[in-house]
């Protein structure tokens, strides 16, 4: 077993001919300001255990890594991660994973687990994907988004237990369910149950209406329950729309089989004025295809 540093260094990875693009590229990483230290390194044949007692580091999109600690083992059977914790000085990851070598050949058993938490800061996600900025810029910075996952099984069949994003105080979505042959997209298949609710995201309409409709339409509490199954690379399934009161309002099915996304939608009795406090008129059925 041997300790590792390493202290104000830099460190370049680029595919040939590789030329960067604005925020976080993995076809070109530039890292610079990188310190850290392993304790206890052990490498004996197959058989790897990094235990890394701390990192930091500034990549060339800004994202800068304060904070950084965990266990990495890797061996003939399987690879994992336990007690990760990386920061910056706005995020938190936390995780703790495993991944049998077996989930990428038949027949496909190796094991997959995975526990990961995060608070992720809108901040950060610009500085990775400054293209969406424009879409971020109204997202309320008053709390980081909240991600969790909690999945095990196999390659061949993963149950998904929670995939969950949440804003505080204004929507969340969660997924269940389960997936098979995760490691094969020709085969790819599995069921899958949303969930959803919307509590007030009318953040979001300068982003998707003019200023003058803006002032006319209000997005009402609503909650999002359906379900989805994956036909190889094919998603298909339908979605409830309800108003916080729990009259269900409307009814999405989705396929996304074809080149173009088919989604149907039906609004059954929508009250209007719930989404145009303004409007004169009562109730709406319409469907739109």
């Amino acid at each position: 077993a041997t300790k590792r540093n390493l202290t104000n260094s830099r460190a370049l990875y680029a595919l040939k001919d590789a030329k960067p693009v604005d925020g976080l590229d993995m076809n070109y990483l530039e890292i610079s300001d990188v310190n850290f230290e392993i304790d206890s390194l052990y490498n004996r044949g197959m058989a790897v255990t990094v235990p890394l007692k701390s990192l930091s580091a500034t990549e060339r999109c800004g994202l800068q890594i304060t904070a950084a600690h965990g266990v990495f083992d890797m061996d003939s059977p399987a690879m994992a991660i336990k007690n990760f914790d990386i920061r910056t000085l706005l995020s938190e990851i936390k995780a703790d994973g495993k991944m049998g070598m077996g989930a990428f050949e038949a027949p496909y058993d190796g094991d997959i687990t995975l526990t990961a938490d995060a608070l992720i800061d809108v901040v950060d996600i610009e500085k990775m994907f400054p293209i969406y900025k424009s879409y971020l810029r109204t997202i309320p910075r008053h709390h980081p988004l909240q991600l969790a996952a909690r999945v095990d099984g196999t390659a061949k069949t993963l149950n998904v237990e929670k995939l969950r994003a949440e804003l505080p105080r204004y929507a969340y979505a969660e997924i269940k369910g389960r997936v098979n042959n995760v490691t094969d997209s020709d085969n790819l298949g599995g069921d899958l149950a949303i969930l959803g609710r919307f509590d007030n995201i009318n953040f979001i309409k300068p982003s998707v209406l003019d200023a003058e409709m803006g002032k006319q339409v209000h997005f009402p509490p609503m909650t999002v329950k359906g379900n989805a199954a994956l036909h190889g690379t094919n998603m298909s399934g339908n979605l409830d729309l309800a108003l916080a009161t729990g009259k269900t309002v409307g009814n999405a099915k989705f396929n996304t089989a074809s080149n173009a996304y088919d989604v149907a939608m039906e609004m059954q009795t929508m009250p209007l004025h719930a989404l145009m406090p303004l409007s004169a008129f009562g109730d709406v059925t319409a469907r739109l295809k």
